[in-house]
């Protein structure tokens, strides 16, 4: 059977039967994610087994999660055998469950250092015989109450390279979101969406496909809008918003002679701003005086979903200056949220601004 190599994007061929309808090619030279990310690695100047290996860590950890909930039954779900004396907060044990599977998963690849997750008060340190080079920070779901209402939810995490060559520190995890390696998101909903940007190159969406198990390539070198028609934002605080952000909401919603902006909002923070990198606007989730240093943890949902974002072509920031600048002081540090299209967000920072 003769075969035609496509060319589709640095370093990666596609094949595809000579003869074969166009309209097919999508089809068949889907890209699993495990060998996108082995030819990434061969590109470096210098490569190792060691990153593929925590990418595959990290995705099996996704498939689990998608799976879990796809197929345990209520029962189940409410039943789940898990140690009370895991020191995480006040999350419900299908919560503790995925995370003891990430942290499992990672702690054991033999790839990674330091561990930290939203719902964990401590950093964990791998011990030396499985210890690597990487640090990994997570968040296995980004709101509770989207499974019991079953909306979408979704994991974010961020992955850094250990400081130099000599002992690990805790204070390590503190690391700018630019000096990321990786990050990204994974969406489980219809169908389950991996979304991954590396440094210094493009953001790539991948889909599970149920039937062989695997994450398939199916947006490449994904670019947000230079802008929208939408917001996303919990209009349930705007009486404590800043005076300038209310004027210039009000101006996108009544757009006078042009088309006025819609609101979408779910409540999901990786479910909203995926629909923003897919079709533009702005998400925010801004001060409020019940939140007066906003609602998301920097390191664990705000780096990661920025890192996308911004590599994607689009700006997050905290309404003063990038997020992937802003320096972290604790673990569960919080920070007011924007992100979303170049024009919209450079329009929204302006007016936050005047």
């Amino acid at each position: 059977m003769q075969l035609h190599i496509t060319q589709k994007f640095p370093g990666v061929v596609r094949l595809k039967l000579l003869g074969q309808e166009d309209e097919q090619e999508d089809a068949n030279s889907y890209i699993p994610l495990s060998r996108f990310i082995n030819v990434i690695e061969r590109a470096k100047t210098v490569s190792s087994y060691t990153f593929p290996q925590l990418m595959c860590a990290i995705q099996t950890a996704c498939k689990s999660i998608s799976i879990a909930l796809r197929k345990c039954g209520i029962s189940q779900m409410l039943t789940l055998d898990i140690d009370k004396n895991l020191k995480y907060l006040e999350i419900n044990r299908m919560e503790k469950y995925f995370n003891e599977l990430f942290i499992n998963l990672i702690s054991n690849s033999y790839t990674s250092c330091l561990i930290a997750c939203k719902d964990n008060d401590e950093i964990i340190r791998v011990d030396h015989e499985h210890a690597g080079k990487y640090i990994v920070l997570f968040s296995t779901t980004d709101v509770s109450r989207s499974v019991d209402s079953s909306l979408c939810i979704g994991t974010t995490f961020a992955l850094y390279r250990k400081r130099g060559s000599t002992k690990v520190e805790d204070k390590d995890v503190l690391q700018p979101g630019y000096k990321m390696i990786a990050g990204g998101y994974a969406l489980y909903g219809i169908s389950t969406v991996m979304v991954i940007a590396f440094e210094g190159g493009s953001v790539n969406s991948f889909t599970l496909d149920n039937s062989i198990g695997e994450f398939m390539l199916t947006e490449e070198n994904l670019k947000i809008p230079k802008s929208g028609d939408i917001y996303s934002a919990n209009e349930g605080n705007i009486q404590s918003w800043d005076a300038n952000l209310v004027d210039y909401l009000d101006k996108k919603k009544s757009a006078k002679g042009l088309h006025p902006w819609s609101s979408r909002y779910i409540g999901s923070l990786v479910g909203d701003v995926h629909r923003t990198l897919k079709f533009g606007g702005v998400y925010f989730y801004p001060p409020s005086k019940e939140n007066p240093n906003g609602k998301h943890r920097l390191i664990y949902e705000c780096n990661p979903l920025a890192f996308v974002i911004t590599q994607a072509g689009g700006i997050a920031s905290n309404g003063k200056m990038p997020i992937i600048n802003l320096v972290p002081e604790k673990i569960n540090e919080k920070t007011p949220f924007y992100c979303g299209s170049h024009d919209d967000m450079e329009e929204l920072l302006k007016a936050l601004s005047p």
